[in-house]
């Protein structure tokens, strides 16, 4: 009777071990395809790239996320991203995933460990990965560090406690974004300037409003601007409609509690 639980209990074994196996084959499998299709955008891409089994084991990661998490690719793996990420985001990010199981893609923020144990706020842009048949065999998602959008977001809130009402009132487009141009908040103003709505404006970099023959002035003028605090200039700007338009810009550098700079103030 025991050697038969006993063969039972290896055999149970060995179905589950057979069947990871496959799994992590089949991952690997689409890995390589994925790879002969995207494998420049895959090395070269400024983002932190992650390709994952279905259960979230890694296989595969550029030099961005191996040098952002602090693993060498052969460290990670065969690595859960479960562990590089604390407890308390681990309900969040089951929910997020069996959403993005039915909707093939997502995206959503939460926070990673690195291997010196520091804890950052991170947002994934996850993708299903299908195999030749068509069927889901991994999980493949961009990641990046959001730490200075979130230390500019705290910015904006304290700058909102003393300035909230001159900001939602002023007749003047009023935007704060990222010392990279991300935008953070607008005031209606700016909203109705831009054509878009301040959902559509968050996480929009001002390039994207800006056409290309300004970049460089604007490079130049932000450039001042990191060194005096404060700067003028003028530009234009798209619409939403793809109209462009004429701003001038008066510009000035939000900084923390510490003093450190966070964002920059634009008034157009």
């Amino acid at each position: 009777m025991r050697v038969n639980e006993r063969t039972a209990e290896l055999t149970t074994k060995k179905q589950k071990l057979t069947a990871e196996v496959t799994r992590r084959k089949k991952a690997e499998t689409a890995v390589r395809e994925t790879e002969e299709k995207y494998g420049t955008l895959f090395d070269s891409s400024s983002h932190a790239i992650a390709i994952t089994t279905l259960d979230g084991e890694i296989v595969d990661a550029n030099q961005d996320y191996q040098d952002m998490v602090g693993y060498t690719l052969k460290e990670l793996e065969g690595t859960n991203v479960r562990k590089l990420t604390p407890k308390k985001w681990h309900k969040l990010e089951a929910q997020a995933m069996k959403d993005f199981m039915s909707e093939g893609y997502g995206t959503f923020e939460k926070e990673y460990i690195r291997k010196d144990g520091t804890i950052f706020p991170v947002s994934l842009s996850a993708w299903l990965i299908r195999d030749r048949q068509g069927n889901p065999a991994g999980i493949g998602a961009f990641v990046r560090d959001i730490t200075e959008r979130k230390k500019a977001e705290s910015a904006v809130r304290e700058t909102d406690q003393k300035y909230r009402t001159l900001f939602d009132s002023n007749s003047h487009g009023i935007a704060i974004t990222t010392l990279d141009g991300e935008i953070v908040d607008a005031n209606q103003a700016y909203q109705d300037m831009a054509g878009y709505t301040l959902k559509e404006l968050e996480g929009t970099n001002v390039r994207k409003l800006t056409p290309k023959k300004w970049h460089k002035l604007e490079a130049a003028a932000t450039k001042h601007l990191m060194s005096e605090g404060y700067g003028t200039f003028e530009k234009e700007y798209i619409r939403k409609d793809g109209t462009i338009f004429p701003v001038s810009l008066s510009a000035w550098l939000i900084t923390d509690g510490q003093g450190k700079s966070r964002s920059d103030h634009q008034a157009h």
